[in-house]
């Protein structure tokens, strides 16, 4: 069965954030090429096999059924619904992330 990837305004807004980050603060726009190459694999990934990762063990993402995908040193919060997984936010790894769940309702 295969997947759509619906990426909400929250994430696109998160991911551009962390790309002029890498590009304009870090001045690595190779870091940043690297997070858009491995952002690709891992939409390819999830188009086939969402399911590979569990459901969060922080409570709070738990109990919306909310999963965490590592990708470079960013954690990906997405929710599968039926054939669409719903990639959410995009928050550095160090980030207590969790605590934003109440704004994603």
């Amino acid at each position: 069965m295969g997947y759509t990837v619906n990426k909400s305004l929250r994430f696109e807004c998160d991911y551009d954030d962390i790309l002029a980050y890498l590009v304009d603060d870090l001045k690595s726009p190779r870091s940043a090429l690297a997070l858009i190459n491995e952002m690709d694999r891992v939409i390819d990934f999830l188009e086939t096999t969402p399911f590979a990762n569990s459901v969060s063990t922080k409570p709070t993402l738990a109990k919306n059924e909310y999963r965490e995908m590592t990708v470079k040193s960013y954690v990906v919060v997405y929710r599968v619904q039926e054939s669409i997984v719903h990639l959410v936010r995009m928050f550095h790894q160090t980030q207590r992330y969790e605590r934003f769940v109440m704004e994603w309702g």
